[in-house]
């Protein structure tokens, strides 16, 4: 995971540049589940601003980094997720996730609410767009805390400090930059450190994503380490230039999974050795997985 800078106003901005009407709208329907003191319609309107956040993230989900489509012909593989439900919240990680997937903290992670948070259904910073896995296969109707759930009309701002979520925000700075909590290990994401809040926020975020499992990621951050020791290793004239070219664009905010290449590359310059190892594990993945 990247931050993607942005504040509120940006966003604002950049939502009325796309439905002029949309931002009076959500102000309206947020009054009215307010004063119901629930989420109650039978269909919302985010998609309407969904190329707002595409376009921020540069067609990346949010979460797992896996470049998407863009906004042309791929809409649909783009989901606004709602980083906090706004109906139900389930709990999680449920028994079946603790048998099945060997989920066991020594610490709790929320209780389930029968109305999650229906007055931030239409706030700008409770929105990200993701792939269809980490929304809806993982994400689901699920949002694992450390305190206690905030009270009604309290700002994401507000909340993080009562709650104390597990998942990691990305966008603005509201909250932690995912990379002061997760590293990797070659394919595999880590926390960044050993024990403390920040190993539990970056444990759970893995988890939770299964994002040191999935098949398709560990390929594709594969072929991304094996392109970088490749170009690192490139020391010939007018290729070298290239591999130059290549390096630079690999960490670049817009490039999948441009945390895994970061962590690489500054590997590289603390311990060659080590880097070349994980260079050469990445290739014998590529190549018995192709």
């Amino acid at each position: 995971m990247i931050r993607y800078d942005v504040t509120e106003a940006g966003l604002r901005a950049a939502v009325a540049g796309i439905a002029p009407t949309w931002l009076d709208q959500a102000k309206a329907r947020t009054a009215a589940f307010i004063k119901a003191k629930r989420y109650n319609e039978t269909s919302g309107t985010w998609s309407a601003i969904k190329e707002a956040y595409m376009s921020l993230q540069a067609n990346k989900c949010a979460y797992c980094e896996r470049k998407l489509g863009g906004a042309r012909f791929s809409k649909v593989e783009h989901d606004v997720e709602h980083y906090r439900p706004k109906g139900n919240i389930r709990l999680w990680p449920s028994a079946s996730d603790k048998a099945n997937r060997n989920i066991n903290y020594g610490f709790p992670t929320g209780a389930a609410a029968d109305n999650g948070y229906y007055w931030l259904a239409y706030h700008l910073l409770n929105y990200a767009t993701a792939c269809k896995t980490c929304n809806s296969s993982l994400k689901k109707d699920c949002f694992p805390i450390a305190g206690k759930r905030g009270g009604a009309k309290k700002t994401p701002a507000q909340l993080r400090t009562v709650e104390k979520p597990f998942l990691v925000y990305p966008l603005g700075r509201l909250d932690a930059d995912p990379e002061d909590l997760i590293t990797f290990v070659g394919v595999t994401p880590v926390p960044k450190t050993k024990s403390g809040a920040k190993h539990d926020r970056a444990m759970v975020t893995i988890d939770f994503f299964e994002l040191d499992t999935r098949e398709e990621l560990l390929y594709e951050r594969a072929e991304l380490i094996a392109g970088l020791g490749l170009a690192l290793r490139n020391t010939d004239g007018q290729a070298k230039a290239a591999a130059k070219k290549l390096l630079a664009a690999a960490v670049k905010p817009a490039a999948p999974h441009s945390s895994c290449a970061r962590a690489y590359l500054k590997l590289e310059k603390t311990d060659p050795a080590l880097a070349k190892a994980q260079w050469e594990a990445a290739v014998d993945y590529v190549g018995s997985h192709s």
